[in-house]
């Protein structure tokens, strides 16, 4: 058992890979709201460490893109797929697996595009 007075919030979410483009827009919408990276952790419930982590340049992947997105308004990296592709993989990861299944479904059943 750990020792209770070091508890530390680590981040809790799925894995997302992040852009350095997209650790540059975090950077400017803290710069532009005149706020620190201590604040973005506390308003993502994560030790202040997790956002240093996250925006270092050899970081790929972050588990608090969605807080993140949530706390500044920054749209979620693109990671060779189109916005719109990028958009519907973000809503799919908020979904419980029952919904997935349904949404799934519905895409099936939807027209496809032609050769």
């Amino acid at each position: 058992m750990g020792d209770q007075r070091h508890k530390r919030a680590y981040p809790d979410g799925p894995v997302q890979q992040i852009t350095p483009e997209w650790k540059e827009a975090v950077r400017a919408a803290l710069a532009k709201r005149g706020v620190t990276q201590a604040w973005l952790a506390d308003r993502c419930g994560v030790h202040k460490s997790a956002i240093t982590v996250m925006l270092r340049s050899e970081t790929m992947t972050s588990r608090i893109v969605a807080q993140v997105r949530d706390v500044l308004g920054v749209e979620p990296p693109v990671i060779g797929i189109g916005k719109i592709s990028a958009e519907i993989l973000d809503l799919a990861n908020q979904l419980t697996a029952e919904s997935l299944e349904l949404t799934l479904n519905m895409m099936r059943s939807l027209p496809k595009k032609t050769p």
